[in-house]
């Protein structure tokens, strides 16, 4: 995860006042990308899943 402006070619998706920027590459080789937020005594953040792996960041 990143914060950076889009560039031309990026694929920018909106949810609520949150916009993600997707780069080309991520388009073309992940059908599927779940973006969740926790909160536990163990663990507190943010968790990529995708179609192709069991987790990225």
């Amino acid at each position: 995860m990143a914060l950076e402006e889009p560039k031309d070619d990026d694929l920018i998706e909106t949810s609520g006042d949150i916009n993600f920027i997707f780069s080309q590459d991520m388009v073309e080789n992940f059908t599927a990308i779940n973006i969740d937020y926790g909160s536990s005594f163990f663990r507190k953040g943010f968790t990529i899943t995708s179609n192709r792996s069991g987790g990225f960041c």
